[in-house]
């Protein structure tokens, strides 16, 4: 389990063929967290993470290719087949 090593964070919802999806990047990364929202209520959120399993994070250069990437990934096998809940507290 991976727990960040800060507080603070910028975040983005986007959709993607319909999809939900949740980009975040905590201020003291360059690191990027990709998720896709299987489930919003208002004190919980089911997420899957995004694998871009047909050309990786190398082959991201832009926002159009990181959702050409997602879009390709989710036809796949395997994409997106564990979640993570999370709850308010």
């Amino acid at each position: 389990m991976y727990s960040l090593e800060t507080d603070e964070l910028t975040a983005w919802v986007t959709k993607v063929d319909g999809k939900l999806f949740l980009y975040m990047k905590p201020d003291n990364e360059d690191k990027y967290y990709h998720y896709l929202i299987v489930d919003l209520t208002k004190d919980t959120m089911i997420t899957s993470d995004v694998s871009l399993l047909d050309g990786g994070v190398d082959a991201v250069t832009s926002t159009a290719t990181l959702k050409n990437q997602v879009k390709k990934s989710m036809k796949m096998e395997g994409w997106a087949t564990e979640t993570i809940t999370w709850t308010k507290e």
